[in-house]
Parts: C-alpha cells; sequence; structure tokens
C-alpha cells in the first residue's frame, strides 16, 4: 500500500495562527532549528495518547467529531478532505504500533509526533497538534522518515 504521495497531499492540515492564517504543521523530519524546539521524548500522557488515537480513528472511518476542532481546523477539514482520509488511511486498519517520538509547541499549539506501524510494514508518521483551548489546531500524516 504504497500511497505516500496521495496520503502526504490530501493530509496536511493547517496549524492555526494566532492571527488566524494558516501555517505548516511541524514536519515529521524536523531541521536542525525546529528541532531546538522540539522537547525530547517526555513519557507520554496516556490522556493525550488516547485522544490522538481516537482522532486517527476518525481519519480512518471519515466520522470526525467537529466539536473537537478549533475554528481554523473547521474550514480547513471540509467533508471533501475527510473522505480523501477515509479513503487513504481506512484501508490501512489498526496501527500495531503508536509510539510517541517528539514534542513540542508552534504557534501557542502543543504538538505530538507518533510513528504508527502496520501490519503490512507501513510506517507513518502522525502529529496532532492542540491548542490552548484543547480543540485540534493541526494534524498531519506522511510517510515516516527512514531510520538513519
Amino acid at each position: 500500500m504504497q500511497r505516500y504521495g496521495i496520503i502526504a497531499a490530501a493530509l496536511v492540515f493547517a496549524l492555526a495562527a494566532a492571527g488566524g492564517s494558516a501555517a505548516a504543521a511541524p514536519p515529521a523530519s524536523p531541521s536542525p532549528a525546529a528541532t531546538a524546539q522540539a522537547a525530547a521524548t517526555p513519557t507520554p500522557d496516556p490522556a493525550v495518547v488516547a485522544r490522538a488515537k481516537s482522532f486517527f480513528h476518525m481519519l480512518q472511518t471519515g466520522k470526525i467529531d467537529r466539536s473537537q476542532l478549533s475554528a481554523q481546523m473547521l474550514t480547513v477539514m471540509t467533508p471533501e478532505k475527510v473522505a480523501q482520509a477515509a479513503a487513504q488511511l481506512g484501508p490501512y486498519g489498526d496501527p500495531v504500533t503508536f509510539e510517541q517520538v517528539r514534542t513540542g509547541t508552534l504557534q501557542g499549539s502543543s504538538y505530538y509526533v507518533y510513528l504508527l506501524a502496520f501490519g503490512d510494514s507501513t510506517k507513518l508518521a502522525y502529529t496532532f497538534a492542540v491548542d490552548g483551548q484543547g480543540k485540534v489546531s493541526g494534524l498531519t500524516v506522511a510517510p515516516a522518515p527512514s531510520a538513519p
């Protein structure tokens, strides 16, 4: 299931900037400058992991709880984009592993980067971001970077 190009293109959603404009979510493979802002991987917060897993499942099924989205994400996550996400991610099934690899902050949102592995050996990097009000403010799903 090597659909990486489509996944990356279809599933990059914006982090809401303080002024309401959109900015790219943190990259799956950070630049040295971005790494300085990212925290070493702390012990994962079970509540955040559970919420990230739940939201990933929503993406896979195309059934998004829109009450969890920030105002910016409400405009970005159109029914068409949610359907694209479900079409691309649904066939993978449940992740075999869901490992937090990095956390950080960007534009007032806390983000959490997870490495997901699936039964067919596919590995994806999934970024889940939450703003200060607890709303989902950013998401990315992309091919996981290769190990050095």
